[in-house]
């Protein structure tokens, strides 16, 4: 769950700096854009788990042993010093809810205009 937090930060970061730098606004492309790159980097984070998933152990410990699936956003060295934790997911909740929250703004304050 911790690969998923922090592949979700590496696209949200960016995304959150830019809407701070744009004096906290937005326009139809960034509320697009925002929710992709999270998503983007949350599934390429996680790649090295999808074996599984799909019921390929084999495969997939094979994976979990190899020091090159640090590409995908630090894997493997997470995956040595993992502990599950239940904040991962409240992180994940709160990151999504504020790119929520930022589009309902943005909606709000259009349609006040």
């Amino acid at each position: 769950m911790n690969q998923l937090l922090l592949g979700a930060l590496i696209g949200f970061m960016p995304m959150a700096a830019l809407y701070a730098w744009r004096r906290f606004r937005s326009n139809s492309a960034m509320l697009i854009a925002a929710p992709l790159a999270v998503i983007t980097c949350s599934v390429w984070a996680v790649i090295p788990d999808i074996p599984r998933l799909l019921d390929m152990t084999n495969f997939y410990l094979k994976l979990s042993r190899d020091p090159r699936t640090n590409l995908f956003f630090w894997h493997y060295t997470i995956d040595q010093m993992e502990v599950d934790s239940p904040w991962y997911a409240a992180g994940i909740v709160l990151l999504y809810a504020s790119m929520l929250f930022a589009a309902w703004r943005e909606l709000k304050m259009v349609e006040d205009r």
